[in-house]
């Protein structure tokens, strides 16, 4: 859910793989502006952290020119950071 919520309209992912904690990701952008962007919203997600930038490469796709890309970070499923605990819920209603 975050991750679409994270990627700009003039972005697509091409490709995901996880392994231990990791996640990489390659697509194509419009413009390093709009790679940027979904770094800087993946960054802001509770599921994605120490997000890099392995690399960029230009791509001509008949006449667009497009940036491919390939993205790390880590990945936490659960999300991180505080939420609410049960004894702090029950607490709240009390």
């Amino acid at each position: 859910e975050d991750l679409g919520a994270a990627t700009p309209d003039a972005l697509w992912l091409t490709e995901m793989s996880e392994s231990g904690g990791s996640v990489v990701l390659k697509g194509q952008g419009l413009d390093n502006q709009t790679i940027a962007l979904f770094m800087r919203q993946l960054e802001t997600s509770p599921y994605f952290s120490r997000v890099d930038l392995v690399e960029t490469k230009h791509l001509e796709k008949g006449q667009a020119e497009l940036k491919e890309f390939t993205i790390r970070a880590q990945v936490a499923y659960a999300g991180v950071g505080p939420g609410p605990t049960a004894e702090s819920a029950e607490g709240a209603s009390s």
